[in-house]
C-alpha cells in the first residue's frame, strides 16, 4: 500500500492526535511537510510505517499501550537503542531519531533489506547473530548498561522459571474464550509442566545445581530478549541488522539461547547450537560456558512451554483489545482457533523432544 499526505492526514491514518505527530516530527524544523507512506505493518504490539519525508526514509512506530501490561516497551526500546548507538555505534541496529513518549510514537532509521526464512539460514548468518550478542556483551557495553532493567520475563533461577510457568498456567485456566478447545490443551500443558519440573529438578540436583540459586550478575547477559531471525533484516550486502528491542535488558543466557533457537517463526536448526553459544558467550570463559550450555539444554522443556503460552496470548481479552484484534469478530475467532492449534502442535513437538515419560 502507498499513500501521500500531510501531517494531519498521517495522524488520521495511524489514529493519532495531529499535534502529537507534529511534535514527533519537530526534528525536521518545518511547520508542515508532504510525506509518503510506503508500507504499513500491523504487528501484534505496534503499527510500523515505512515513511518517506522528502528524500529520506524512516520507520515510524506507534506502540500499542495496555492498561494491564505495565511494561513500557517504548521506553525500553528507545533507551536500549540509544545506549547501543552511543557506546557501540557499529552494532547493526536502527538509529533512534525522534520520540514523543506522551503519544507512544517514535521514529527510527529505516533499514532496507529482506526478511529471513528458516530454510535459507547459513553458517555466516548464525555467526553474524552470535557476533552481535558477543559485541553487545563487551566489557564496555556491560559497564555502560549496568543501569538497564532486566529483560522482559527474565528469571535467573530454576525455581524462578518454574514459578513463572505455573503463574502462566494459572492465567490460562481463567481464560473464558474457546474453552472447548483450550481446556483440553490446558490439561495437557499442566501434565507436561509437572513432568518437566520433576525431571529438571532431578537432573539439576544430580549435576549439583542449586535450583533456588540465581546466576550471578557477571554471568547474566545483555539481550534483545525477543532475539531471533524474525527480528532481523538481511541487507543487500548479506550482513544482518537487528530490530525490535522492546523487551531488552539483562537476561538468563539460557533464555537468550531459547529465544534464538526455539521461537516458532524462524526456528534455527539444532546443529548450530554449539557454534552459537561458543561464539556469543565466549566472554564467560570455557568452564562457565560449559555450565551455561548444560543449563540451557536442561531448561529447554520450560522454554518450549513459554512459547506455547506466548502463542495463546490473543485469547486473553485485554491483550486482544489493546491490539485491536477484537474489532473483526470473525477474524478474531479464526485467530484464536489458529493459535490454540499452533500451541497444541508445539506442545506435541515438546513432548516428542523430551526424554522423560
Amino acid at each position: 500500500m502507498e499513500t501521500t499526505g500531510n501531517i494531519s492526514e498521517l495522524a488520521s491514518f495511524i489514529e493519532a492526535d495531529a499535534e502529537q505527530v507534529r511534535k514527533l516530527l519537530s526534528f525536521l524544523n518545518k511547520s508542515d511537510v508532504r510525506l509518503r507512506v510506503i508500507d504499513k505493518n500491523l504487528g501484534g504490539n505496534n503499527t510500523v510505517l515505512k515513511l518517506m519525508i522528502e528524500d529520506e526514509t524512516y520507520a515510524l512506530k506507534k506502540y500499542n499501550l495496555s492498561k494491564v501490561d505495565k511494561r513500557n516497551r517504548m521506553n525500553t526500546e528507545w533507551d536500549f537503542t540509544n545506549l547501543v548507538k552511543n557506546v557501540c555505534g557499529e552494532l547493526p541496529v536502527p538509529s533512534p531519531i525522534a520520540v514523543n513518549k506522551d503519544a507512544g510514537l517514535a521514529i527510527f532509521e529505516f533499514i532496507e533489506g529482506t526478511s529471513i526464512e528458516a530454510n535459507s539460514l547459513t553458517t555466516p548468518d548464525v555467526l553474524n547473530a552470535a557476533d552481535f550478542i558477543r559485541k553487545l556483551n563487551s566489557p564496555t557495553m556491560r559497564k555502560n548498561a549496568s543501569h538497564l532493567p532486566n529483560a522482559s520475563d527474565a528469571e535467573f533461577s530454576i525455581l524462578g522459571h518454574i514459578n513463572f510457568l505455573q503463574n502462566k498456567l494459572s492465567e490460562l485456566k481463567h481464560i473464558k474464550r474457546n474453552t472447548k478447545l483450550l481446556q483440553p490443551l490446558a490439561r495437557e500443558i499442566h501434565t507436561y509442566l509437572e513432568k518437566s519440573i520433576k525431571n529438571i529438578l532431578w537432573l539439576a540436583r544430580d549435576e549439583g545445581i542449586d535450583e533456588s540459586a540465581e546466576i550471578p550478575l557477571n554471568e547474566r547477559c545483555l539481550s534483545p530478549s525477543d532475539f531471533g531471525y524474525h527480528n532481523a533484516i538481511k541487507r543487500n550486502t548479506g550482513s544482518l541488522a537487528f530490530i525490535d528491542f522492546e523487551y531488552a535488558g539483562w537476561d538468563d543466557p539460557a533464555k537468550l539461547f531459547a529465544d534464538f533457537f526455539l521461537q516458532p517463526k524462524v526456528p534455527v536448526p539444532e546443529k548450530y547450537e554449539d557454534l552459537f553459544l561458543k561464539s556469543c558467550l565466549s566472554h564467560l570463559g570455557e568452564n562457565k560456558l560449559l555450565k551455561h550450555k548444560r543449563r540451557a539444554n536442561l531448561l529447554k522443556p520450560f522454554f518450549r512451554l513459554r512459547w506455547c503460552f506466548i502463542l495463546l496470548n490473543p485469547l486473553r481479552e485485554e491483550w486482544a483489545i489493546t491490539r485491536g484484534l477484537d474489532k473483526d469478530k470473525t477474524a478474531y475467532e479464526e485467530t484464536c482457533i489458529s493459535r490454540v492449534n499452533s500451541a497444541a502442535e508445539l506442545l506435541k513437538f515438546a513432548v516428542k523432544k523430551s526424554n522423560f515419560s
